[in-house]
């Protein structure tokens, strides 16, 4: 598991923080994105990076809006790429990010995303295999830190995301208003009623039992 805070460690990567709310949040991947209202695209955890262009001339209240609904998508951190945009990190998106509890970093001109996007990759790779029964205790206490932050912003995405992540063998990813985007495929349920396929099974006495939609006739 990899951590906003583990980011601050790494020097090299060149990621300045500007505030760090929840420095244990856990992140999942990087995008780079320009768009005002990215939340649809993203499923949570993630650090966004984004120069900010389309936010050049953005009012106090354009900024609570965006981070709020980056916020509501789960998202691990914004980190904000200075130097084209913005020279520094724009007042009113600093108060944004302390209402929302948001960490919010600054990349320098210097720093590409690329270069980002690959280490923070390398090292979510890195730490995959490492994870044991300290690891694992480390992963529920993280899981309830995100359903109390969830339940305290009534965020229903959030808290069905947190709650996937601990089902036994794996939780099937929540869409944006919590339906999920696959269906497991079990006996006589979903797999046998696609397009009213005639299926054949047995019942416990050896006889052929014909059913039509998983029914038995």
């Amino acid at each position: 598991m990899v951590l906003v805070s583990d980011l601050m460690d790494r020097a090299d990567l060149g990621v300045q923080a500007v505030l760090l709310p929840a420095p244990r949040a856990a992140l999942t991947w990087v995008v780079a994105t320009e768009l005002l209202q990215p939340a649809s695209y993203l499923e949570g955890g993630e650090l966004v990076l984004t120069t900010g262009l389309v936010m050049a001339d953005a009012e106090a209240g354009t900024w609570r809006e965006y981070v709020a609904s980056l916020v509501e998508a789960g998202v691990a951190a914004l980190g904000l790429g200075t130097g084209i945009a913005f020279d520094t990190v724009p007042e009113d998106l600093r108060e944004a990010c302390r209402i929302g509890r948001l960490n919010l970093l600054e990349v320098p001109l210097e720093v590409s995303f690329a270069s980002i996007s690959r280490e923070v990759g390398a090292m979510l790779q890195t730490a995959e295999p490492e994870i044991g029964a300290e690891g694992a205790g480390d992963e529920e206490t993280l899981v309830l830190q995100q359903l109390t932050r969830a339940a305290a912003k009534d965020n229903q995405s959030a808290i069905m995301r947190a709650l996937a992540s601990i089902r036994p063998g794996g939780g099937i990813p929540a869409g944006r208003r919590g339906a999920h985007r696959g269906r497991p495929l079990r006996s006589g349920g979903y797999g046998d009623r696609r397009r009213g396929r005639r299926v054949h099974r047995q019942d416990p006495s050896g006889r052929d039992a014909r059913s039509r939609g998983g029914r038995a006739r």
